[in-house]
């Protein structure tokens, strides 16, 4: 997903790479970092379930229906999966 103000991170290549020898991957660090901002920029699509327009509509369509978090085309971001509940995806 392009966005003009990305400014290039050490970590793309990082994901880049993993993404060839994966099918998924989990992108960890400290809160505020860039994580979101680096992810988006490989993805093709992605749903945001931390997002809180439409009261976390997107968290709740998850939680009613799990294949809602796989829909878009490849590869996908998944941002914030930690706040569906376990066993939810």
């Amino acid at each position: 997903m392009e966005n003009k103000l990305y400014r290039p991170r050490i970590i793309d290549s990082m994901i880049r790479e993993k993404l060839l020898l994966s099918k998924a991957i989990c992108v960890q660090g400290s809160k505020a970092s860039g994580k979101t901002w680096a992810s988006m920029h490989q993805a093709s699509s992605a749903v945001m379930l931390g997002d809180p327009s439409g009261n976390f509509s997107n968290r709740r369509l998850v939680m009613l229906d799990p294949s809602f978090a796989l829909k878009g085309d490849s590869p996908h971001l998944i941002d914030e999966w930690k706040e569906v509940p376990a066993g939810m995806l």
